[in-house]
């Protein structure tokens, strides 16, 4: 509901009525909707982390590039409708332990892919190869003729696509 209706338009109760519990019931899992939104995001946030640490140590050269573009893409994919809540609703993405969270990522993958030393130049490229990547694979409830996850992830061709477009960012 998060990614349908946004993290602050949605209440508790109405979370319940859909998962079939009670409010109370409900409460005692996540005693605040912020705990909700908390354990939601973790797995993605947790993905993301993963491709972080098996990233090759940077200066990545071409192929490393690209495979770490490939990995990210299989994570956000993977984290599906938690980016969407990211994507969707700001006031989800500015809670602050979620936004120096999704910073901190965005910075260590703005590092991997621009290298150590990377000029303004390097970062506004990574942030555009990262970008794209975002774009191609969040469906946006808004967009109806937009990306949506599941094409793009049952589509090789056009995820293959969604990295090369990436990469030509980088400006390789």
């Amino acid at each position: 509901m998060f990614a349908e209706r946004g993290f602050h338009a949605t209440s508790l109760r109405e979370l319940a009525d859909r998962v079939g519990l009670s409010k109370a019931a409900l409460h005692y899992h996540f005693p605040s909707k912020e705990d909700l939104l908390d354990a939601l995001l973790e797995p993605a946030f947790e993905r993301i982390e993963e491709v972080i640490d098996a990233a090759p140590t940077p200066p990545l050269d071409q192929r490393a590039a690209r495979g770490l573009l490939a990995s990210y893409q299989k994570a956000v994919l993977a984290a599906g409708s938690a980016m969407q809540v990211l994507d969707g609703d700001p006031s989800a993405l500015m809670r602050p332990s979620i936004h120096r969270r999704v910073m901190k990522q965005l910075q260590a993958m703005e590092t991997l892919l621009a290298g150590p030393d990377l000029d303004e130049r390097q970062r506004l490229r990574a942030r555009a190869a990262l970008g794209v990547l975002h774009v191609t694979c969040i469906a946006h409830p808004l967009a109806d003729d937009g990306p949506h996850c599941r094409p793009l992830a049952e589509d090789r061709e056009l995820g293959q696509e969604s990295i090369e477009a990436a990469f030509a960012a980088l400006g390789r």
